[in-house]
């Protein structure tokens, strides 16, 4: 089987139910706000592309995880951060969403949800810049 269509199987495979789940997960808050009927299908959609990306993060993780192997065990530890950076940015969307509606109004959780998901983005995104860097020097 190519690489395409299992990586389409796990992203399918996990993604659907972390659609199907998340109200579940994370239940609505009473008094919470109501979406319109125009506005519904937009945050269907978001969530939808969110959660497909979730299922897509383990899929690059566990075929991206294969490429890291390299002689320099330095470089090999610099390609697994950087795949562990990218599994993070693209997985962290759909707690991320899903928190911040659970939440609600509530300024201290608000705190720790955009400590726990922005300073963990701000980190692997540096890390990735970092194994980018590397990767430009090793070209020359």
């Amino acid at each position: 089987m190519k690489t395409k269509i299992k990586v389409l199987i796990i992203t399918l495979l996990i993604g659907i139910p972390a659609f199907l789940l998340s109200r579940m997960i994370w239940s609505d808050l009473p008094g919470s706000p109501t979406p319109t009927a125009i506005q519904l299908p937009f945050f269907l959609f978001l969530s939808a592309v969110q959660s497909l990306l979730f299922g897509f993060a383990f899929a690059f993780l566990i075929f991206g995880w294969r490429k890291t192997r390299h002689p320099d065990g330095r470089r090999q530890m610099v390609n697994q951060l950087a795949v562990i950076s990218f599994f993070w940015l693209l997985a962290q969307w759909w707690p991320h969403d899903n928190f911040h509606r659970w939440n609600g109004d509530n300024l201290q959780g608000l705190l720790y949800i955009d400590y726990a998901f922005h300073l963990t983005i701000i980190i692997a995104s540096l890390i990735i810049a970092y194994a980018f860097l590397v990767s430009l020097r090793e070209a020359k």
